[in-house]
């Protein structure tokens, strides 16, 4: 893996170092130590750690004040490979301009140190998922259900794609969660459906049903018989006949005859017009002469006095059409009277069943709503038998997860254990606490994370140097300790196998280790 093998930058007192894959950076305090490291830092992240108090300082008028009175503030560092980082900015009269930052080949650049601390300062539910992840790797799904009974693997394997958790403990709790609303869901759903029967009868049986089915047919009328509310009808409509016929009968009477001598006169009349109406079509003129068909300008006498004749008769001719017409219409209401009283004759009244017939049809319309009432509750319960008997897979499922995954990360732990402790000083153990997702250093029988500087400082380099992998460049760097010669020895010696570019910083000098470079400031 390439390493930081050159830093240069104008921060502080300015810093221009060759530095090694492992080295110890000497000198007293004030001496520039960390301001080494720190331009490291700037080059290859834009941000710096552990200044005025603050974990990371990424915003550039606070980056500033590391910075002289220079024009443009900078910090570079050059891989072992030939990658180059840097961070530029420039001063704009009382300001700055906005700061450029980034790598001649877009290498990523990691700091696990700092990284491993903001991990293990969070929640507790956080650091025993990385830690499991440690521990045991990456689990595949298979690896999750493995542990579990038939009945019970395809609602977690629902559960996990859903939620996408991806290990034992995340998945036990999900389970165990999920377990716990669908109790409460079911619950809730058990009182609405008590309070929607609540007051409604079961349904009727199915000979129950029948009997009243059969009940109501035999209660219908018979073939060929009527009911009095039919009769009633029949009666209504021959009044309204009959009522009808007196008023027209009186109109009648108002009106009189026309004379049969009026008449005669009207229907010679009317064959004259006739006789005209034909002369007009065969000679084109009524004035022309009905002999020899000339015309001559005065109007024929004849036709003039038809159409007189005519007019004179033109009142007779409407009252013998009126008379003619109010007798055809009483001719009418006669027989239609004879027809309805005729079929009120023939009537057969069938018994009143109406009232029974009422009431059995309420039933069967009550034991239908009663049905419906009662299919949806049958359904909303067989829906809460569903949800129960999965809250009961799933809190099973939570519990075999649990155990799984605790028998899991028992059988791997120790190899995590042995891999970091490798790298610590002899006769130091790292100690991990699972449930309770802490970690330390275990003395006897003893975890003890209470610990001071310079031991959390090795524990986080011993951590960080399993953690890391080898397929992006970085750089392990402890906060600044005051060591003892003796301890940064072991420290020095433990990590000279490190697969990683490890740089501490001591006021001490330690006992010289085979492939550490020392730098003195």
């Amino acid at each position: 893996m390439s390493h930081i093998e050159w830093v240069g930058s104008n921060m502080k007192g300015g810093c221009d170092v060759q530095l090694g894959l492992k080295t110890v950076i000497i000198g007293d305090n004030g001496a520039g130590k960390s301001t080494i490291v720190q331009a490291a830092e700037l080059a290859t992240r834009g941000m710096v750690s552990d200044m005025e108090g603050r974990d990371v300082v990424k915003l550039h008028t606070a980056l500033a004040r590391l910075f002289p009175e220079d024009p443009v503030l900078s910090a570079d560092c050059r891989l072992s490979n030939g990658t180059t980082f840097s961070w530029r900015m420039e001063r704009k009269g009382e300001s700055f301009k906005s700061p450029v930052h980034g790598s001649s080949d877009a290498t990523a650049f990691r700091w696990p140190v700092q990284e491993l601390q903001s991990i293990l300062s969070g929640d507790v539910n956080s650091v025993a998922a990385w830690l499991e992840e440690q521990v045991v790797g990456k689990i595949t799904q298979a690896d999750l259900l493995r542990p579990l009974d038939p009945e019970v693997r395809e609602h977690v394997e629902v559960l996990a794609k859903s939620t996408g958790a991806n290990d034992f403990m995340k998945l036990a709790k999900e389970a165990k969660d999920t377990a716990r609303t669908l109790r409460a869901a079911a619950t809730k759903t058990e009182k609405t459906v008590e309070a929607m029967i609540e007051g409604v009868n079961p349904p009727l049986l199915t000979e129950e049903r029948a009997e009243i089915e059969a009940s109501l047919a035999a209660l219908a009328p018979a073939a060929g018989t009527s009911s009095q509310r039919d009769l009633d009808v029949l009666n209504m409509s021959i009044n309204q006949a009959v009522a009808l016929y007196k008023e027209q009968e009186r109109h009648l009477t108002e009106l009189a005859p026309v004379s049969p001598e009026l008449l005669a006169a009207v229907s010679k009349v009317q064959g004259a017009r006739d006789l005209i109406q034909r002369h007009v079509s065969l000679f084109g003129d009524a004035s022309s002469c009905w002999v020899c068909g000339s015309t001559n300008e005065v109007p024929n006498a004849q036709a003039i006095n038809l159409e007189a004749a005519a007019a004179s008769l033109q009142d007779s001719v409407q009252q013998h059409a009126k008379h003619t017409q109010m007798t055809q219409a009483l001719s009418g209401s006669v027989t239609r009277l004879q027809g309805l009283v005729a079929r009120r004759d023939a009537v057969v009244v069938a018994p009143d069943t109406s009232a029974e017939r009422d009431g059995l049809v309420r039933r069967l319309a009550a034991d239908d709503s009663a049905q419906r009432t009662w299919r949806n509750a049958k359904a909303q319960r067989a829906a809460i038998a569903q949800d129960r008997e999965k809250a009961t897979h799933l809190s099973k499922a939570s519990k075999a997860l649990a155990i799984a995954g605790k028998e899991l990360l028992e059988s791997k732990k120790q190899s995590f254990i042995d891999a970091v402790s490798a790298y610590l000083p002899p006769g130091e153990t790292l100690g991990v606490d699972l449930d309770t997702a802490r970690v330390g250093l275990l003395r006897g029988d003893q975890l003890h994370s209470a610990l001071s500087g310079a031991e959390w400082s090795r524990l986080m380099l011993a951590i960080a140097s399993v953690w890391v992998d080898d397929s992006t460049p970085c750089v392990l760097v402890p906060q600044d300790r005051a060591w003892d010669s003796d301890t940064l020895s072991k420290v020095i010696v433990a990590l000279k196998d490190s697969p990683v570019q490890v740089i501490i910083m001591s006021t001490v000098s330690p006992a010289q280790v085979e492939g550490w470079t020392f730098v003195h400031v």
